[in-house]
């Protein structure tokens, strides 16, 4: 199967904590068999992307967590692998078993996820069999059964170039690394680069003292909020780091009552608009990519996500525009949930 690959080979994924540790993982699973290759992190598949890539004078393209059938299109005349980044382990085991040596990736990534959308950390059986077995460890380990409680998950622990860490910390540092532009400083120290390392701390620190004065500021300015029928819509316009309004979002998400939907907006330095939604507690019947998608049905722009959280940008003219249609789509589904 090896020979399906054709160097040079092109990892593209998105800014999301698994999705970077896929990469990674790949990325480090063919610099041992001394393939070429490189990743490159997007915040989402858009057309901008697109064109972008189609220019690049690679052979081989795994495109990681992409949807878009664009991208589908536009990549037929070269090695095009399309996997989610759940399945990029398996992917790269079919190719070589030395993919077993980075399984510690994705327990890291998955145990990320879940700080990320604050939910109970956990990580698939495969995963943790994986990480067990290729570098991540228990300090009291001696026990032949293993309960897998929150103080389990709390305990397991990793190097990371070259530095022993608990991997909620290691999580804490790929979901602000992936927040904040720094996904592939996250990239390269999972592969052992101490420099990039020492960047993906001061990118935590950084996030978490920006963070903090965004919170501040959004409870100061409860005018800048439009609250109706289980809705937030949060516009913090040019006063909040246009990449901080996920964060901002599903840490609010976590203060409000359950059900309620979150919408933060804020100005980027492009004159366009980014936008998040998260929801207070996970309902399984509603997306909420699904839900910015019927947005965006009269929007001019980009948008992506999954079930939990999604997320967008459009031209700044099409502001008020955008949060006529956001009240009235947010509003229905939150009625519509209720009856």
């Amino acid at each position: 199967m090896l020979a399906k690959l054709i160097e040079p080979i092109r990892i593209v994924t998105k800014s999301t904590p698994l999705g970077v540790t896929a990469a990674a993982a790949l990325m480090g699973l063919f610099s041992f068999l001394d393939f070429r290759s490189s990743v490159r992190v997007i915040l989402r598949y858009t057309s901008e992307e697109l064109s972008a890539l189609a220019h690049e004078d690679y052979q081989t393209f795994i495109f990681i967590d992409c949807v878009e059938k664009s991208f589908r299109d536009r990549f037929v005349d070269r090695k095009t692998f399309f996997v989610s980044s759940m399945e990029a382990y398996t992917f790269g085991l079919s190719y070589s078993p030395e993919m077993v040596r980075f399984g510690a990736f994705f327990a890291a990534g998955q145990v990320a996820d879940c700080l990320s959308y604050h939910e109970q950390l956990q990580c698939a059986d495969t995963y943790l069999q994986a990480g067990l077995q290729a570098g991540v460890f228990h300090p009291d380990s001696k026990s032949a059964v293993i309960e897998l409680t929150q103080d389990f998950y709390n305990e397991l622990r990793m190097t990371i170039a070259g530095k022993p860490m608990k991997l909620i910390d290691i999580g804490l540092l790929l979901t602000a690394c992936t927040r904040v532009g720094k996904a592939s400083s996250a990239v390269a120290a999972l592969l052992g680069d101490t420099a990039a390392l020492d960047d993906c701390i001061k990118a935590l620190n950084d996030h978490k003292t920006e963070l903090k004065r965004a919170l501040a500021w959004c409870k100061q300015n409860e005018s800048a909020t439009h609250k109706l029928a289980g809705v937030l819509v949060i516009h913090a316009k040019d006063y909040v780091a246009s990449y901080l309004t996920g964060s901002v979002a599903a840490h609010i998400a976590q203060e409000v009552q359950k059900g309620t939907l979150v919408l933060v907006l804020a100005h980027a330095t492009d004159h366009t608009v980014r936008v998040s939604l998260r929801m207070s507690g996970r309902r399984d019947e509603m997306s909420m990519v699904d839900l910015i998608g019927q947005i965006f049905e009269s929007i001019e722009g980009e948008y992506g996500g999954d079930m939990i959280a999604a997320g967008g940008s459009f031209k700044k003219s099409e502001e008020e525009k955008f949060l006529s249609a956001a009240r009235k789509v947010l509003e229905q589904a939150f009625v519509e949930e209720r009856v």
